[in-house]
């Protein structure tokens, strides 16, 4: 038997975020396209900069909803590194924050290969069923993009260590269907990790930037999901919205990296050197962001194959971005 404890909510974030992008998309629709798009979150920009006036004039609360979670998130990256007091050595070890070694990079590096070998040879297994000719074009530019993709796995195994953050125990699964909205608040659930993969990966000491990355992940999930629901109510207007729905990732992941990075940097907890160094950081995250897409992408090739887009356009956008 199990017990486990009722969290009295209204609903978990997927949900949430999917009604506020349709308030969103039906604020906008007849708008003009907007002129800045912004651009995707980096370590390497200053957080703290101000929103683009579009995204805040028509998402704004939805952006300040980005911002509590990415405090929460970096609140629990912050708890899982504190020291524990246990109830043995060997349970306060397996929590004990751990500095990155080469071996713990190249790990990360041959963990995201292999995730790029397993997905392109899906991709191409499935290639003749894709569902459009804009979804085989983008998958054809990411087949041919093999050894580029190849280059950003790698690129981490060239990181110092000592520039690398700390490695923790992480959520491991993390995205906007993991946490229930809460009086205004977010409540975190659901640590078992990713149930496909052994239990000693789930276990193994981590970047919490792995974390980071599958909610901004999510975030863009999201922002296509609610768009496809929408021009299924409202026909025509999907080309006009995408700069829109563009916008809107850009700027609520922004909105989540900088609330997380900040509360980081000024916590009190002895972590001092939990987040990389700017330049580092943004090659971690961009791999496991990599490494998270391509995950993506296997799933809907075998279980929803119209949403394929979704996936390859996050690892088009990388690759943009780069």
């Amino acid at each position: 038997a199990m017990l486990q404890g009722l969290v009295e909510n209204e609903g978990d974030g997927w949900q949430h975020t999917l009604d506020e992008l349709a308030r969103y998309y039906e604020s906008v629709v007849t708008s003009a396209p907007p002129q800045d798009l912004g651009s995707a979150p980096k370590f390497a920009t200053e957080p703290g900069t101000a929103s683009i006036p579009a995204a805040r004039e028509h998402a704004g609360l939805y952006l300040e909803a980005a911002a509590l979670l990415g405090r929460r998130t970096a609140e629990l990256h912050l708890a899982l590194a504190m020291p524990t007091e246990a109830l043995s050595p060997e349970v306060a070890a397996a929590f004990t924050p751990e500095p990155f070694t080469p071996e713990a990079l190249a790990a990360d590096a041959s963990r995201i290969h292999a995730q790029i070998v397993r997905t392109l040879d899906a991709l191409k297994r499935g290639f003749t069923a894709l569902p459009d000719e804009l979804t085989t074009d983008s998958a054809a530019l990411i087949l041919s993009r093999r050894i580029h993709l190849f280059h950003r796995a790698h690129i981490i195994a060239e990181v110092p260590p000592e520039q690398a953050g700390q490695r923790i125990r992480i959520h491991g699964d993390y995205h906007l269907g993991q946490v229930l909205r809460a009086r205004g608040d977010y409540v975190i659930l659901d640590f078992e990790g990713e149930p496909a993969r052994p239990l000693a990966e789930r276990r193994a000491k981590q970047s919490p930037l792995r974390d980071v990355a599958g909610m901004l992940r999510s975030f863009s999930y999201a922002a296509y999901s609610a768009l496809d629901h929408f021009t299924q109510r409202r026909p025509g207007t999907g080309k006009s919205l995408e700069p829109w729905a563009q916008l809107w990732q850009n700027a609520v992941s922004t909105e989540f990296l900088n609330a997380w990075r900040t509360t980081v940097a000024t916590a009190s907890a002895p972590t001092p050197h939990l987040t990389p160094q700017p330049l580092q950081a943004d090659r971690l995250l961009n791999a496991y962001l990599l490494e998270k897409a391509l995950y993506e992408l296997i799933y809907e090739l075998n279980n929803r194959p119209t949403w394929v887009r979704i996936p390859l356009a996050g690892i088009l956008a990388l690759h943009d971005h780069s």
